[in-house]
């Protein structure tokens, strides 16, 4: 079984629709992946994290355990804010990149109706 591999020093940041993401590090664990993000949402809008993912370098894509559809995150209107998203399937040990991609779902004042979506795609490349 591999080891635990902790990356503070990761490159990836990507700012689209006025929500801005980076990857502060991520633990790659022998049994799953946590990647850890900062979100700066500076639109008028309550931004919903749906479909995390990890796209690995082989093009597979990886969801977090709570699966398709589901929001892992929520983050007010004007808030910035940090969270860890766990993959129970992550990546190897020896990974050094891939992409984080998540959609945010855009809802002005708690709305059922949300005609706005922001998705982002950053390359990450773990740095020792």
């Amino acid at each position: 079984m591999g080891r635990r591999q902790l990356f503070t020093k990761v490159s990836g940041k990507v700012v689209t629709k006025g929500v801005a993401v980076t990857v502060l590090g991520v633990d790659l664990r022998p049994k799953g992946t946590v990647v850890f993000i900062e979100v700066n949402n500076t639109t008028a809008k309550a931004a919903g994290a749906i479909n995390a993912m990890i796209v690995d370098a082989s093009g597979k894509q990886l969801l977090t355990s709570a699966g398709r559809d589901v929001e892992v995150l929520n983050v007010p209107e004007g808030v910035k804010t940090s969270a860890g998203l766990f993959f129970l399937k992550g990546l190897p040990t020896a990974a050094r990149k891939f992409t984080f991609r998540v959609t945010f779902v855009l809802c002005r004042n708690n709305s059922q109706v949300c005609a706005d979506e922001a998705t982002v795609k950053i390359p990450v490349k773990l740095v020792q």
